[in-house]
């Protein structure tokens, strides 16, 4: 991902944040001839010498899993149309302003049993009291969905991430940017402006 300097994520705490505030990725593979796809979930799981790794499960009929040795997760943040209007200085162009982490790495396919532990891992991050709800996900059901399904970890060797908040704009730009999302009835431009706000980031002040 090309990232200029000014628009970088600074540590990795800020990284792993948004990972968990965004946890839903598209994981790319190399095939033998062509790019693969799949949109998913994936939670963050650090092991005990500090490693970071990538919990998700895809279809075990998904024919990515042939060729998942190794894989990019891209996690997409608040996004949205910038106007050339908003900004004070001219001349200026259209431009889309955002927030990005991508993650690479070697991927480790579990067994039946492994796959259960990743169901239940991104169960209790998204909602804790089913994993106690018998009702709803018997043993018995969740033993024939590990039948279906695979669990995988991506063994992260590589975390960026991106702020492409007009940083590199004059302050007087960038408080026009501001100003623009507020008035914008889009929904995207107000999760940018909201994202913005609470990491202070690109508001001109």
């Amino acid at each position: 991902m090309y990232i200029p300097k000014n628009m970088a994520m600074e540590s990795s705490a800020q990284l792993i944040e948004f990972i968990a505030e965004f946890p839903f990725a598209v994981v790319v593979s190399n095939g033998s001839s062509s790019f693969e796809a799949t949109h998913i979930p994936l939670i963050v799981e650090t092991g005990s010498n500090g490693q970071m790794y990538l919990l998700g499960h895809l279809a075990k009929s998904n024919s990515q899993l042939e060729r998942l040795a190794n894989a990019l997760a891209i996690f997409s943040g608040p996004h949205a149309y910038i106007s050339p209007t908003w900004y004070t200085n001219k001349p200026a162009v259209p431009t889309w302003n955002y927030a990005a982490v991508h993650a690479t790495g070697s991927v480790e396919l579990m067994n039946s049993e492994q796959t259960l532990l990743v169901v239940e891992k991104l169960t209790r991050f998204f909602e804790p009291s089913l994993v106690e709800n018998k009702d709803i996900i018997p043993e018995a059901y969740a033993k024939r969905l590990a039948n279906a399904i695979v669990g995988f970890r991506i063994k992260v060797e590589k975390l960026e991430g991106k702020l492409k908040f007009g940083q590199h704009r004059s302050k007087d730009d960038q408080a026009g940017v501001v100003e623009g999302l507020k008035r914008s009835e889009h929904s995207d431009s107000q999760s940018l402006l909201s994202y913005m706000k609470r990491i202070g980031c690109g508001l001109g002040d």
